[in-house]
């Protein structure tokens, strides 16, 4: 399992985000001053919510776990 930082990488699109699922054992992420979280309606909280969804095997998010419920 690893944890991966990407914080302030100018990721600008969910593809980006999207193409992190081809890597199972990322289990830790954090993905903070990028582009893509301020560019989602809703902002930060909206975007958060995307990423958990989309990331199958993420446990752990900004260092906080991930509730069974919000997966």
């Amino acid at each position: 399992m690893y944890c991966l930082t990407l914080d302030d990488n100018l990721i600008d699109n969910w593809k980006s985000v999207d193409a992190l699922n081809e890597y199972h054992h990322i289990w830790w992420l954090r993905i903070a001053g990028n582009p893509i979280l301020l560019m989602q309606e809703g902002g930060e909280v909206a975007a958060r919510a995307i990423i958990i969804a989309w990331m199958k095997y993420l446990e752990k998010y900004w260092g906080g776990d991930i509730p069974k419920a919000e997966k």
